[in-house]
């Protein structure tokens, strides 16, 4: 399953990922396996950086006609 995360813009690209990689992993483990007791327990960067592959693009087109809407608000 692929995500997209949208992450503010640095002219330097590990910056970003640097600063949200915990959250980034942290979820997708969780959409893995829903017992965190059970995640790997030393994750780091290097880790997260071999376990998923990172695309950085820097164009997102919305082509849906509507609001956006948070998760929370569902």
């Amino acid at each position: 399953m692929t995500s997209v995360y949208l992450i503010e813009y640095d002219d330097e690209v590990e910056r970003p990922l640097k600063r949200h990689w915990k959250w980034m992993f942290e979820r997708k483990l969780n959409s893995w396996w829903r017992e965190p007791k059970q995640w790997p327990r030393k994750r780091s960067y290097s880790m997260f950086r071999e376990w998923f592959v990172v695309r950085i693009v820097d164009l997102v087109l919305d082509l849906v006609d509507g609001s956006l809407y948070h998760d929370d608000e569902l």
